[in-house]
C-alpha cells in the first residue's frame, strides 16, 4: 500500500492515480493528521507527503512516524522554489 498525503486535491489526486497506474494500490489522505488517525498507518509501505501543509508537515509526518517505532520509505513532493532560484521556464 502506497499512502499519499497531500492538502491540495489536485496533487493528491493526481499522484494517486499514477501510482495506481502502475499497478500499487493507494489511500489518499488530505491531512498529516488524517494519515495518522487511520488504520493504514500499519499497511503503509512506503509514504509520498507533501512537505507544507496546515498542521503537521511532512518532516513532522515523518518524525512523528519514526518516533513511534514505523520504518517507512518517504518520498518528499514540494511546490514551493528556493528564492532566487530560475525554476523551468
Amino acid at each position: 500500500m502506497i499512502s499519499i498525503v497531500d492538502d491540495d486535491h489536485f496533487v493528491r489526486d493526481a499522484v494517486g492515480a499514477l501510482v495506481q497506474s502502475l499497478g500499487y494500490e493507494v489511500a489518499t489522505f488530505e491531512s498529516a493528521e488524517h494519515f495518522l488517525r487511520s488504520r493504514r498507518l500499519a499497511e503503509t509501505a512506503c509514504l509520498i507527503t507533501d512537505v507544507q501543509m496546515p498542521g503537521l508537515s511532512g518532516l513532522d509526518l515523518q518524525s512523528r512516524i519514526a518516533a513511534d517505532g514505523h520504518r517507512i520509505p518517504v518520498i518528499f513532493l514540494t511546490a514551493s522554489q528556493k528564492r532566487g532560484s530560475e525554476g523551468a521556464r
